[in-house]
C-alpha cells in the first residue's frame, strides 16, 4: 500500500527528486543541465512549482503561471506542465496536483 499523496511548493530540497521525475520522462539532451534548469524554474516568480510527494519522495510535479489575460481583461491561471512518476500513475497523484492548483488558482484570482 502507498502511503498519502501530499502537494506542497517545490523547494531547493526537491530538486533532486524534479530532475529524477523529469529524466524519467525526458532523458536530458547532451550538454545539458536538468539540475540547473530545476533549480531556476522552482526560484523563479513568474510561475510556481508544486510537488506531489509520497513517503518523502517527489512523485509528481506541476508547473503553472498566473497572468493577466489582456483580451480577457481578467488573471487566468495555466498549467505549464504535468508529469507523474510510472510507478505512481492511476492512482491519484495527477489529479490531486491539478485540484490543488485549481484551488490556489481561485485563491489568488
Amino acid at each position: 500500500m502507498r502511503g498519502q499523496v501530499k502537494v506542497r511548493p517545490a523547494g531547493l530540497e526537491d530538486v533532486e527528486g524534479v530532475v529524477k521525475l523529469l529524466e524519467e520522462w525526458f532523458p536530458c539532451p547532451e550538454g545539458g543541465n536538468r539540475r540547473e534548469t530545476a533549480v531556476r524554474a522552482i526560484e523563479d516568480d513568474r510561475h510556481k512549482v508544486l510537488v506531489a510527494e509520497v513517503d518523502g519522495g517527489v512523485v509528481g510535479l506541476l508547473e503553472w503561471a498566473l497572468f493577466h489575460e489582456l483580451h480577457e481583461g481578467s488573471d487566468t491561471a495555466t498549467i505549464l506542465s504535468l508529469y507523474v512518476a510510472k510507478s505512481h500513475r492511476r492512482i491519484g497523484v495527477g489529479e490531486t496536483l491539478v485540484r490543488e492548483i485549481v484551488r490556489r488558482a481561485k485563491e489568488r484570482v
